[in-house]
Parts: structure tokens; sequence; C-alpha cells
């Protein structure tokens, strides 16, 4: 697949459902991981056709989550129809970091960022592993920092900047 064409930043819209909801009708915060990691499986069947239940049966290695960052802002509400992005921010050797955003349905308002660090491992052994050269390529390709990511609140002052600059310009969502 030639990923200069594909879409650096994907993004897919979600319904905040009852069962994932706090009494006063708030999307969990615990919600919020299973909101942003579905979305990114999404993502990556959509927009890259990669399958990552296939892609790990096959070659016998895949991600997992060893860590994550995450700024709850404006709450999710029940029923609310919300967007989430995904972006690669950060390609390493063996891991990647990927930046999810939940905006709100017309994308001007940042509802919640996370930071997701996921490792690549062997799955049979459970220890880290290289990522094989194709997916090294697509991860890179997908990047979509110049430079080093920096702390988290200062990523996080940099994507509210983001998306006023872009709500100024009338950026479509």
């Amino acid at each position: 697949m030639n990923y200069s064409d594909a879409s650096r930043e994907p993004q897919t819209e979600h319904v905040i459902r009852f069962p994932d909801c706090d009494p006063l009708g708030h999307l969990n915060n615990a919600r919020y991981l299973d909101y942003f990691l579905n979305a990114r499986e999404d993502h990556l069947r959509e927009y890259y056709d990669m399958d990552i239940y296939k892609y790990s049966h096959e070659r016998g290695e895949g991600w997992v989550v060893s860590r994550s960052l995450n700024a709850y802002l404006v709450p999710a509400l029940l029923m609310e129809r919300v967007q989430i992005r995904t972006r690669v921010i950060e390609p390493e050797e063996r891991r990647v970091t990927v930046e999810a955003l939940m905006l709100d349905q017309g994308g001007e308002r940042l509802k919640a960022l996370s930071r997701l660090e996921f490792s690549y491992v062997n799955l049979k052994s459970g220890r880290l592993s290289k990522h094989p050269s194709d997916i090294m390529e697509m991860i890179q390709a997908l990047n979509t920092l110049p430079g080093p990511m920096g702390d988290f609140e200062s990523r996080l002052k940099d994507v509210k900047k983001e998306i006023r600059a872009d709500r100024k310009q009338g950026v479509p969502a």
C-alpha cells in the first residue's frame, strides 16, 4: 500500500452509549480508552487495510498497550455523537505512540486527548520485538510529528492551539 496517499489522521464518528456512562450521563473515564482503542482498530482496517488480529495470528507478533496518558477536558455525554481521530506521533523500532483525540461532532471542541504507547511483542514469548521493515515503513510514513513529541502537557497545549487554528481557518472536520 502507498501510505503517502493514505490519511495520516483518520477519523470516525461514534455515539456515546448508555452502558458506558456514569449515573450523570457522562462517559466513564475508563471507557474513553475503549473508545480510543476501538477507533484505532477501525482506522487501521478502514484506512490502511490492516486487520491487527489477522496480522497477529499470521505473524505471531502484535501490539499491546504499554502506557497511556489521558486528559479529560469536556464531558462526553450520553447519546452524543463525537469524532475520534488517531495519529502516529512517534514511531520507534519496538514501539509506536499513537495520539487519540475525542472532539465534538463538528470537530471544533476537544473533549479528551490520549497518548497511547503500543509495544510490539512476540506473542509466544511476550518479549519486545523489532517492527518488521514493512511495518516500520508504514508507521514512519504515517508519523504526523516532524520532531520529538515532548511532554504530555506541552503536547496538550499544542493540540488545543491546532484545533483553534483549524476552527478559525474553517478547516472542515
